[in-house]
């Protein structure tokens, strides 16, 4: 008889411990693991977000949306500006002036004509003197009658003194449009055998022989 109720006890026990582990094993069970315990953040902190991805460049072959306004730019890039010309001077401020120098003779006046250099035009004006053994002669170069690139200025069987004038009148007549500090006359006196000067938005030169001399006058943009 008390092996019986032994055995029942026994067999009751064992029930309840099965419903217990049953209940344990359906109840909801934290997902930390093992060892960490799990926090909340605290009120107040700033939480950050995750920052957003980059933005991806657009292949090379796709189509660009402006094609006509992108050739535009690069075709205004690649072009060069004229250079200017020499400060505040035009064409008639020194063909227009030559009557007034005494070269013994009425300067006759051509142009314009087309140049070497595309877009370049070209004036020039000259004179014999009596009898035909002193020349005088003057050419101007530039892109219109207002932007003068070079002027230059030749006389051929005149003596040192009368080319020094002769250059220092027209290098006057190139400078009148500044406040440059040379005087040409005086230096055409000096140099009239051969000499260089930069004067204000241009530069000045002499060369040739005896029996045919060369004033140069150079636009600095056009060096």
């Amino acid at each position: 008889m008390k092996t019986s109720r032994w055995a029942l006890g026994a067999i009751v026990l064992c029930l309840l411990l099965a419903a217990a582990a049953l209940l344990l094993l359906r109840s909801p069970a934290p997902q930390e693991a093992a060892g960490q315990e799990a926090t909340t953040p605290e009120e107040g902190t700033p939480t950050t977000s995750s920052p957003a991805a980059p933005a991806t460049t657009p292949p090379a072959n796709v189509p660009s949306l402006f094609p006509e306004l992108e050739e535009a730019f690069s075709r205004a890039s690649a072009e060069k500006e004229p250079p200017e010309g020499i400060p505040g001077l035009g064409v008639t401020d020194v063909l227009g002036q030559l009557y007034r120098f005494p070269a013994g003779g009425r300067f006759v006046c051509r142009g314009p004509v087309p140049g070497d250099e595309p877009g370049s035009n070209l004036w020039a004006c000259s004179v014999p003197s009596t009898g035909g053994a002193v020349t005088h002669e003057v050419t101007v170069m530039g892109d219109d009658p207002l932007t003068v690139m070079w002027v230059r200025a030749t006389v051929r069987g005149a003596t040192e003194e009368g080319a020094a004038k002769f250059f220092g009148y027209v290098g006057s007549l190139c400078l009148q449009g500044t406040d440059d500090p040379l005087d040409p006359e005086a230096w055409a006196r000096e140099n009239v055998g051969g000499g260089r000067v930069l004067a204000r938005g241009a530069e000045f030169s002499i060369y040739g022989t005896k029996d045919e001399r060369v004033l140069q006058i150079v636009a600095s943009g056009a060096l």
